[in-house]
């Protein structure tokens, strides 16, 4: 399957956002990041109401990423996963196949492989290699076009670690 063919259907933010929810994101958005912990309460109110709108956890992520909070960023990557694998019928990404993503959705395919790489490279920023591998040899075998670029990540985690 070829990532980048035929994109077609409904990208995460496309998705229908209430108003309430949608000025808490661009009050987050706004003051970050000269008040970063009003931007984190905006973004926490914004997944109270919407606790499992992509948007929403996008921005979270996003938010603990660049505030280095690698665990909690993690954690809301996982719930992305949870989110678009059931959306696509997968119940863990250990399990996903080639024929299973070739059924699917190939915009949420590439969104749920993106989430899981960078769940991966989250794992190297809490010195977890062994997670990261197991997670960007997955995806090496679902992309072997390598569209999301997952290889050479993959080679220098295997050369830089005795995993």
């Amino acid at each position: 399957m070829d990532l980048l063919d035929g994109l077609d259907g409904d990208l995460y933010f496309e998705q229908p956002l209430s108003l309430e929810v949608e000025q808490l994101l661009k009050q987050a958005a706004d003051i970050y990041p000269e008040q970063p912990a009003q931007s984190e309460t905006f973004l926490i109110q914004a997944q109270t109401l919407a606790p499992n709108h992509l948007m929403v956890l996008v921005g979270l992520y996003r938010y603990f990423y660049y505030q280095h909070r690698y665990q909690d960023a993690l954690d809301i990557g996982e719930q992305v996963l949870k989110i678009v694998g059931e959306k696509l019928g997968f119940k863990d990404w250990q399990m996903v196949t080639i024929e299973g993503i070739e059924k699917s959705d190939k915009i949420s395919v590439r969104f749920y492989l993106t989430a899981l790489k960078g769940n991966a490279y989250l794992y190297l920023r809490l010195n977890q290699p062994d997670q990261a591998i197991q997670r960007l040899e997955k995806i090496t075998t679902l992309d072997p076009q390598d569209r999301l670029g997952s290889k050479a990540l993959l080679t220098v985690v295997r050369e830089n670690s005795h995993v």
